[in-house]
């Protein structure tokens, strides 16, 4: 995490639970995007199977919860 604050990388490959708070809890990626400075040093996320987005992130018929929440919320953007 270290390397990824300090901007070695500007391309990160993450999967969207790294990106949005869930249950209380807030990864330390989505916390460090906070910062205007090491946001603006990023150039790419590209997201791990995000063919997942539509059919996993929403909620199931018969009120499921959905089975990867995170990808669901890409709808809202970043």
């Amino acid at each position: 995490m270290q390397r990824i604050a300090t901007g070695s990388y500007q391309n990160l490959l993450v999967a969207p639970e790294q990106l949005f708070p869930e249950d209380g809890h807030i990864p330390r990626l989505a916390l460090q995007l906070k910062d205007l400075k090491f946001a603006k040093r990023v150039d790419f996320f590209f997201v791990d199977e995000a063919h997942f987005i539509v059919i996993t992130g929403e909620a199931q018929t018969g009120g499921k919860l959905p089975f990867r929440a995170a990808y669901g919320y890409f709808a809202t953007g970043l």
